[in-house]
């Protein structure tokens, strides 16, 4: 028992060691790039990554994908989705969904099919899995490019659209494929069944805690008991727990996240 205890220690030493880290790399790389503007974030950000994987004891983290997802990319399309233009994006709502289903998975096929033929040692399943975690845009690399170059407000709307809610499809397609590559089995059916389920679980709890959020924060005013402290924590805390949520009960955190954004964007406000 002592030795597992001093285990568990140790690892979470160390996951608040590279939190620490990870936080301080956020400040460089933000402060690197007002001093050097002509320098893109994501750049700078990927060559510090680069240089503290350099320095890490065995050249090896373990960092739970999980927890990853919750931390980082959760409140990043929580973000994005609360400063979306959330009517304009639905004015292309067909064209948006067109992008979300068929597309992601003709690209995530055609990916992986190049792959394959690029390397034949490695098996089809492997292959389309890569596909599918490179197929859907990434709408933070969008937003850090709308920032230096102009695009059209139709095609911004668009792919920012599809940016919130393509990462569904993504990782059903990701994990169907790593279904597919582990147990020799693939099933349309079943993949089909999982895609909808991940993404109608995800609006509703998405749904439900922004609408619990916003009951807290009515409540908290009503009884005059609000401050920043406590406004804060409950922004805060709104997408990870419905992250947390989403994923314990086998639906998509992604979307939930997103949703939950969207409700909190200011012309949803009362």
């Amino acid at each position: 028992m002592k030795l597992v205890a001093n285990k568990n220690k140790e690892v979470e030493n160390e996951f608040t060691f590279y939190l620490l880290v990870f936080l301080l790399v956020l400040i460089v790389s933000s402060t690197t790039n007002k001093l050097l503007p002509f320098l893109p974030m994501p750049l700078i950000q990927i060559l510090l990554g680069i240089g503290i994987g350099l320095c890490l004891p065995n050249n090896q983290y373990h960092l739970d994908t999980e927890l990853f997802l919750a931390l980082v990319i959760g409140p990043l399309l929580f973000r994005e989705a609360q400063e979306a233009d959330v009517t304009s994006i639905l004015k292309h709502w067909k064209i948006v969904l067109y992008l979300i289903f068929p597309v992601i998975f003709v690209s995530t096929l055609s990916m992986g099919g190049l792959a394959h033929v690029l390397w034949i040692g490695l098996p089809l399943a492997a292959c389309v899995a890569v596909g599918a975690a490179l197929g859907p845009t990434d709408l933070v690399a969008f937003a850090s490019l709308s920032q230096r170059f102009t695009f059209p407000k139709r095609v911004s709307n668009i792919l920012k659209g599809e940016g919130l809610l393509n990462d569904a499809s993504g990782l059903v397609a990701f994990r169907v494929a790593l279904i597919a590559w582990t147990t020799g089995t693939f099933s349309l059916t079943q993949a089909g069944t999982s895609l909808a389920i991940s993404i109608v679980g995800g609006f509703a709890v998405g749904l439900m805690t922004a609408l619990i959020n916003r009951f807290l924060h009515s409540f908290l005013l009503s009884v005059r008991a609000t401050d920043i402290a406590s406004e804060l924590l409950l922004d805060l805390s709104l997408p990870l727990l419905t992250f947390f949520i989403a994923e314990g009960i086998h639906v998509s955190g992604i979307i939930a996240v997103v949703v939950a954004g969207i409700l909190k964007a200011s012309r949803f406000k009362k």
